[in-house]
């Protein structure tokens, strides 16, 4: 059963290999990536997100403070150019919370080079989307005792 969370869409992109969408409601932003991502791979997301953004200005305010879930069980391979491509992305979350979900060595590794090349230093990792969501769901009603 989809989490509540991920329920609602308010901009959604599914390519051959990565599936993203954000919930303004909720703060969350849901990465899903998947096998092998070229650079085919990485414009093609690039040029509809750009596209998408400009037509919804709106859904730019979640990107100061969202909490941004990288689901990557299934990755395989970033090649370098994809890299690229990605870091200059990344530099958007750049106050943001990440979370990194399923993560093999070898994309912990191509993460870690994201985000040093984007300035981010920060970064939660965990097994699945719903201790994620969990923990998310925990910091909120943290942040509304106060």
């Amino acid at each position: 059963m989809e989490p509540e969370e991920l329920k609602h869409k308010d901009f959604y992109y599914e390519g051959k290999n990565l599936t993203y969408q954000v919930n303004v409601k909720e703060n969350l932003i849901y990465i899903v990536v998947k096998g092998v991502h070229a650079k085919e791979d990485a414009e093609e997301f690039d040029a509809k997100a750009i596209t998408y953004l400009k037509k919804f200005p709106e859904i730019y305010k979640v990107f100061d403070t969202a909490n941004v879930i990288i689901e990557c069980s299934e990755a395989k391979r970033v090649e370098p150019d994809a890299r690229r491509i990605y870091s200059k992305m990344a530099a958007a979350f750049l106050h943001s919370h990440l979370f990194v979900v399923g993560a093999n060595t070898l994309i912990r590794v191509v993460l870690g080079f994201l985000l040093v090349a984007s300035g981010r230093k920060d970064v939660k990792f965990f097994k699945n989307t719903s201790e994620t969501l969990e923990y998310i769901r925990k910091q909120k009603g943290a942040k509304a005792k106060k």
